[in-house]
């Protein structure tokens, strides 16, 4: 939960008045529920705020996650 905690202030503080946000997940070993929430909520808070965001170099660990959570279709913007 900690790691949700911090991941939601980082975006919302990359969202608040910024036109485009670029994420780094190459470094990404696990990847919870709890942050797959935080980020489909902050995709839906990024459209409605025409911020765009951008999940670059993202670990194979992060993709699998991505997908075993079922939110690869609300992300699906950001994955390059």
């Amino acid at each position: 939960m900690m790691a949700a905690r911090q991941l939601r202030q980082a975006l919302l503080a990359a969202i608040d008045g910024h036109g485009s946000v670029v994420l780094l997940g190459g470094d990404v070993e696990r990847f919870s529920t709890p942050c797959a929430q935080v980020m489909v909520a902050a995709a839906r808070a990024a459209e409605a705020s025409g911020v765009t965001i951008r999940l670059e170099d993202a670990s194979a660990n992060l993709l699998a996650a991505i997908d075993d959570l079922g939110v690869r279709g609300a992300l699906a913007s950001w994955i390059s």
